[in-house]
């Protein structure tokens, strides 16, 4: 029989991106909120949902950041 060619899974990288898409997307439904309240006329909004994408999206680009560099040293490792 022949084996499995299976790869390990690696937590750290699984964390990283379901974090960074957790991020980025509770980042783009605040920008949606915020986008259509102003439509609707609503006058007074929470500050917490403008500035959850100033701090979200960044935060995000650096888990991807990280996400990369992470599978990129896996992946030469694995390569040795």
């Amino acid at each position: 029989m022949a084996k499995k060619a299976s790869t390990p899974e690696n937590r750290l990288e699984n964390v990283l991106a379901y974090m960074s898409v957790g991020v980025i997307g509770a980042s783009i439904i605040c920008i949606a909120i915020v986008l259509i309240s102003y439509y609707l006329g609503v006058a007074e909004l929470p500050v917490i949902l403008r500035l959850v994408p100033l701090i979200g999206l960044p935060i995000g680009m650096l888990l991807i950041i990280t996400l990369v560099i992470v599978s990129a040293r896996r992946r030469a490792r694995e390569a040795k």
